[in-house]
């Protein structure tokens, strides 16, 4: 670690992301415990060391701003393979840019905003907040198309007097009532479901014997934009994750339409939600194909006991295509923006479709469940 008295910018080696250095950064930064900070370790070894985006020759894109030898701010960036406009180009997701308070307003940010660029030209980053989306907009990065979560509540029978009670308890609680009326029902027997003619639905367990290197080639390169799903991503992204366990489906309605469809069960307090998190097809799908084999899944779902059915996504095809009705709902939850050093040179990109599986909409969460 750098011992000198200036200040300056560096990348954090390999070796040293286990560091007490850092780890006293990373625990000062969110305010969390030893434990956490822990935890938040073992998700960047996963999310940066073994990003298969990021040479081995490099240090991890975790950018530390340094006044004499104490760390009092960072950067992190998950790098990613991009295509923009038919051409290669190296980006990442700007994470975890936080500063120690006393460090705020002082255009450190910008400086480590600008040593980022000189390593990673086009950068992106999902708005969760009115403040991030404020400091991109501060930034003029570009705006796509925002992201939207479409829920669809599943086994009302079940679910719809579990939210109601669920809701009670909490008025009884802010009323200080040391009282809690639990919901006497079974839960949702698991059940197989029935296929239509000519149709396929299969787990997944491996990509490896997958090619969908292909997929998004059928848009048009102009004014476009997407993350190629090469297999080492894709084995890497949702089978070597150590927080999370994600399923994969192969549907096809018939031979010219077939996808993957990737998601995971989560087992929250009030819900058993299953979580979409990608689509995949090498070929494009016909909206109506598509509406069929979200139709299939969710019925899925419902079959395996889901309580609730969720896909975050700016796709705007997928989220016509996904059924309608008093018990779905969709709603804007963030935006996705992209910047680079010199806004003149950045592209405007028309087309750039994003699930949760993309960035850190997902695996974020999946650390501190």
């Amino acid at each position: 670690m750098p011992q000198n008295t200036s200040e300056h910018i560096s990348r954090l080696s390999r070796n040293d992301l286990s560091s007490d250095l850092y780890q006293n950064l990373v625990k000062s930064l969110f305010n969390i415990s030893t434990e956490k900070a822990t935890r938040r370790l073992q998700y960047l070894e996963w999310i940066l060391d073994k990003n298969p985006a990021l040479p081995l020759t490099e240090d991890l894109p975790i950018y530390i701003y340094w006044v004499g030898s104490n760390p009092v701010g960072q950067l992190i960036i998950i790098p990613v393979e991009l295509i923009i406009e038919g051409q290669p180009i190296k980006g990442g997701w700007a994470v975890d840019f936080y500063l120690l308070k006393e460090y705020q307003r002082g255009g450190i940010g910008k400086k480590l905003l600008d040593a980022v660029y000189q390593d990673f030209p086009l950068l992106m980053a999902v708005a969760n907040s009115k403040a991030s989306f404020g400091l991109f907009e501060k930034l003029r990065w570009n705006q796509n198309a925002p992201m939207t979560c479409y829920t669809k509540m599943l086994n009302p029978e079940y679910s719809i007097p579990k939210k109601g009670l669920h809701l009670f308890n909490r008025v009884i609680q802010k009323l200080g009532l040391n009282v809690q009326i639990k919901l006497d029902y079974l839960k949702p027997a698991t059940q197989n479901s029935v296929l239509p003619d000519k149709s396929l639905f299969e787990p997944v367990n491996s990509f490896e014997n997958i090619d969908l290197s292909s997929s998004f080639k059928s848009i048009s390169d102009k004014n476009t934009a997407y993350i190629p799903r090469s297999k080492a991503f894709l084995q890497w992204r949702y089978f070597s994750n150590p927080f999370a366990k994600y399923n994969a489906h192969h549907i096809r309605t018939n031979k010219d339409n077939e996808a993957y469809i990737i998601w995971r069960m989560i087992d929250d307090p009030l819900w058993c939600r299953a979580v979409v998190v990608d689509i995949l097809s090498a070929h494009e799908i016909s909206t109506s194909h598509l509406q069929t084999m979200l139709d299939l899944f969710i019925k899925y779902a419902s079959s395996q006991g889901a309580e609730r059915f969720e896909c975050i996504t700016n796709n705007s095809k997928v989220l016509d295509a996904l059924p309608q009705g008093i018990l779905a709902e969709s709603s804007i939850v963030s935006w996705f923006l992209y910047g680079m050093m010199d806004m003149k040179q950045c592209p405007t990109i028309e087309s750039w479709e994003i699930f949760a599986g993309d960035c850190d909409v997902d695996a974020v969460k999946t650390h501190k469940e």
